[in-house]
């Protein structure tokens, strides 16, 4: 995969970091939708930021 383009660092950083997100908060997801919102959020700013570290280590984690 190529980690060259900062903006789909940033997509692909925001939608793993909700995929973990929702995981973790299986039960209720309705309940945290402010807390999707701002791991969204920042997950796309570091995806956007950093790139291919942040990445590789959200995929460690899913």
């Amino acid at each position: 995969m190529n980690f060259d383009n900062p903006l789909i660092n940033g997509a692909i950083a925001a939608l793993l970091g909700v995929l973990i997100t929702i995981w973790f908060v299986m039960e209720n997801p309705d309940r945290y939708k402010g807390v999707l919102v701002v791991v969204a959020v920042v997950s796309g700013m570091l995806g956007y930021t950093q790139g291919q570290p942040f990445i590789e280590m959200l995929k460690d984690i899913f």
